[in-house]
């Protein structure tokens, strides 16, 4: 994907990245949650590699769709690629499956968005402070448990969020989390989500680990993403210091699955 220059980040000029910023909402009623057990992938591919296993044919499909690349992620899990890339025309989900005559192949899901409406936000931080709660449950190795639907919540209910979603979404600052969730505080339609994060170095030594992560949220009306770098990771404290950027957008009719 670095080779293509459709999929370079914008550069530091373009309106998406500094004039439509999000406003600063010092009362947000979005919850913020702790970090859970994240069993971190042992697999060293990265993006780039992963993604140039993927068809040209398929990498000129997601080009076209998405407009200018903001963000993305890719991942191999059991030998095949999956891949979430964020753009200012569309969110594009690479989705491995099978054919109708049982052969691999991949589905395109595309959330399609209104580029005018985009607006962004930087965020830094530490994560959040270790609080007393129930433990968490585990989410499947690499911190993807694939796009879940989750639950809207309602009239004056509160949001319900994938429980492997919400332990990935607690290591981010209380700020980035509440970013992530606002525009749905009131959604009326099941949200899905998505997320990948890994980890490099170890969060026993003393500068601790790095993490990057990804991960976004959508309904039929809004979509928001976070990308975020942690650095000084440690197993119950969290990140020291994180550095992320939060990016929400209204979303068009169109959204649809297809084959490869």
């Amino acid at each position: 994907m670095s080779d293509n220059r459709s999929l370079q980040p914008l550069p530091s000029g373009d309106p998406v990245q500094r004039s439509a910023r999000l406003p600063a909402r010092p009362g947000s009623d979005a919850p913020v949650h702790q970090p859970g057990n994240v069993h971190w992938s042992g697999s060293g591919t990265t993006r780039e590699e992963c993604w140039q296993q993927l068809s040209p044919g398929l990498q000129d499909r997601v080009n076209q769709r998405i407009g200018r690349m903001l963000d993305w992620w890719a991942t191999d899990i059991d030998g095949r690629v999956s891949a979430v890339v964020l753009g200012t025309q569309a969110l594009v989900a690479v989705n491995p499956t099978v054919n109708g005559a049982g052969e691999p192949a991949y589905e395109l899901v595309t959330v399609h968005l209104d580029e005018a409406s985009f607006r962004s936000a930087p965020v830094r931080g530490p994560s959040p402070a270790p609080a007393g709660r129930e433990p968490a449950g585990s989410t499947r190795p690499g911190a993807r448990p694939g796009s879940a639907p989750g639950s809207p919540a309602g009239p004056g209910g509160p949001l319900r969020l994938d429980e492997g979603f919400t332990d990935v979404l607690g290591m981010l600052p209380a700020r980035a989390q509440q970013l992530m969730q606002d525009p749905f505080l009131a959604a009326a339609h099941p949200l899905r989500s998505d997320f990948f994060a890994y980890r490099t170095g170890s969060a026993s030594s003393l500068n601790g680990a790095t993490i990057r992560l990804w991960c976004y949220l959508t309904d039929t009306r809004s979509l928001t993403f976070c990308a975020a770098v942690g650095h000084g990771y440690r197993e119950g404290t969290g990140a020291r210091a994180w550095e992320a950027t939060c990016w929400r957008a209204t979303t068009r009719p169109g959204t649809k699955a297809t084959g490869r």
